[in-house]
């Protein structure tokens, strides 16, 4: 069922599930980079950040951030990635405690990835499953997208899920779709629903998602608190021209 407008307004019961107005590219860059000049990645003692949006707004984007000051202060390093890049983006981080009392709390980088869910799904399924199954326990992970996880008519299955469980990632988590953004930060061997993760369900989502998580280290274990925010995009730039989003 769709539902349509001379006027080329949207239905406004179909509007809670779906972002059909069109953004320009150019304006997003524009906002997006001011954005996140305004608004930097979170600092100091085990700080991390992940911001994404999916195709639907400019094609896409996204970063993770993590502290690498040992003094603390705005010592950041940021991973960004690039638009239109389908799949989801990983960091995997090793956790490294202060060894002084003035030293705070920072990461080192391991690898970077990228795992193609869309466009080779069935192999990139068990590569994310073995990497995932191989990382060290308190391996720290941030992802997000910067286009869609998945394909259309290819939706992921719930190897997917249960390899973001054993990260963290809680029961509720059972559907990436289609250009939806997403963002997930959380650690290998934590226990579910001790992660977090962002995502917004509206079809072709013009949203842009944010975690800043702070994380603890205490006897052997990790702990972790967050907030998340967004933008919604349509209310922060021009209007594009009149046209849809191709659905």
């Amino acid at each position: 069922v769709t539902a349509c407008s001379t006027a080329g307004v949207d239905d406004k019961y179909f509007s809670q599930y779906r972002d059909l107005a069109a953004v320009d590219e150019d304006d997003h860059v524009a906002f997006t980079e001011r954005h996140h000049e305004n608004n930097p990645p979170s600092f100091g003692s085990g700080a991390l950040s992940v911001e994404t949006n999916g195709y639907a707004a400019g094609r896409g984007w996204g970063w993770i951030a993590w502290q690498t000051g040992k003094g603390g202060g705005d010592k950041v390093h940021t991973e960004h990635f690039r638009k239109n890049a389908t799949g989801i983006h990983v960091v995997e981080l090793d956790v490294v405690p202060p060894s002084t009392p003035k030293q705070v709390l920072t990461f080192s980088v391991r690898e970077v990835h990228r795992f193609n869910l869309y466009q080779d799904t069935e192999a990139e399924t068990k590569r994310f499953a073995k990497w995932v199954d191989r990382l060290p326990k308190n391996t720290v992970v941030g992802c997000c997208i910067t286009d869609t996880a998945m394909a259309k008519t290819r939706p992921l299955n719930s190897t997917v899920y249960e390899s973001f469980r054993k990260l963290g990632a809680s029961d509720s988590l059972t559907l990436i779709g289609y250009r939806e953004p997403f963002c997930f930060l959380g650690w290998k061997g934590a226990a579910k629903g001790k992660g977090v993760y962002a995502l917004d369900a509206k079809k072709q989502s013009k949203q842009l998602l944010r975690l800043d998580a702070v994380v603890t280290y205490d006897k052997g274990e990790l702990a972790m608190t967050w907030k998340s925010s967004q933008v919604k995009l349509l209310e922060q730039l021009p209007a594009a021209k009149k046209r849809r989003t191709e659905e």
